[in-house]
């Protein structure tokens, strides 16, 4: 499924379908805590990384590195959700999808992260491969917050203490952006 992808270019980088002689670059990202956590747990060795990305190329999922020219800077995906013929809150039923994304930490603020995730987010919208996407974060991520808002997700509600994050228990905010009924 992941053949099937298109590139997606945006203002300032190219989204390109996830491939398996990515996994080195997305691994020299994700060593660092900066750039992943609250995505992932930060990588320790390659296995880590293949162990993530795994479900990307197998079409499972779907996933795009994000390119600052030829450079690989992170990594935006769409979960499926197992619910898909769930009322989605605009008064129709569709298919929907979680998305996550990181950016390298020392391309943080330049609002790379931003742009990706409204590029991916307009193209499953318009494409009509999901009706509904959403988007879990911690609260005490502000920056990640940020970034879901620019994309044009709303905030729906925030839980209190139900993410374990390396022993302690954390509060999350929940986001959603639909296409029109």
């Amino acid at each position: 499924m992941t053949s099937e992808l298109p590139a997606i270019d945006s203002a300032r980088l190219r989204l390109e379908p996830l491939r398996p002689d990515e996994v080195d670059a997305l691994f020299a990202i994700a060593r660092n805590p900066a750039s992943i956590e609250d995505y992932q747990l930060a990588a320790t060795v390659r296995a880590d990384v293949e162990a993530w990305v795994a479900p990307l190329l197998t079409g499972e999922e779907l996933g795009w590195t994000i390119r600052s020219g030829e450079r690989i800077i992170g990594l935006v995906a769409l979960e499926p959700a197992a619910d898909d013929g769930e009322e989605d809150g605009g008064g129709g039923k569709g298919p929907s999808a979680e998305i996550g994304y990181f950016v390298d930490a020392a391309e943080a603020g330049q609002g790379f992260a931003s742009e990706a995730t409204a590029a991916v987010t307009r193209w499953a919208l318009e494409t009509g491969r999901f009706r509904r996407l959403t988007a879990g974060v911690t609260v005490r991520n502000v920056a990640s917050r940020r970034v879901l808002e620019k994309a044009g997700y709303r905030h729906t509600h925030t839980s209190a203490r139900d993410w374990e994050w390396k022993g302690e228990l954390l509060d999350s905010a929940y986001y959603v952006i639909e296409s029109p009924p």
